[in-house]
């Protein structure tokens, strides 16, 4: 089992070290099979940096993985969705904190945004607005759900 340094960032969003990341994406083994290309693929287009400063050290993979697989990006963003907030968060809140529900936190939604907009670019700024109004109507269909 190997370490992972955590640096500490005063929140429940805490970073990689890179060094690390980079080294432990040069021990896996199987690195040539296809999923390993997509996510390797995946990351150089979105960016281990930014992925490690949206989401816990335990689930760098997990999005990595979610971004080099998905091809449509509100599926894409559904499925981040589980790395970025529990079960009970989904249960209880919606992207908007209304019909008696609290609000999903901002920062985790805008990050989230980041991410599926550094994978999937759009055209300009309107069908981005347009793209994002449907995640989030997706999101809070899922959040329903649950």
């Amino acid at each position: 089992m190997i370490d992972i340094p955590i640096e500490p960032s005063g929140d429940d969003l805490r970073t990689i070290n890179q060094d690390v990341l980079s080294s432990l994406c040069t021990e896996q083994p199987g690195a040539d099979s296809p999923v390993e290309q997509a996510v390797a693929s995946c990351v150089l287009d979105v960016g281990e940096e930014l992925i490690g400063t949206c989401v816990t050290p335990t689930k760098v993979r997990t999005v990595q993985q979610t971004l080099g697989s998905e091809n449509e990006p509100h599926l894409c963003a559904l499925k981040l969705l589980q790395s970025f907030f529990s079960t009970e968060e989904h249960a209880t809140s919606n992207t908007n904190g209304t019909y008696g529900k609290k609000c999903l936190d901002s920062a985790k939604l805008s990050s989230l945004k980041v991410l599926v907009f550094t994978k999937f670019l759009v055209g300009n700024n309107e069908e981005k607005e347009k793209l994002w109004r449907l995640i989030k109507s997706n999101i809070n269909s899922k959040c329903r759900s649950i």
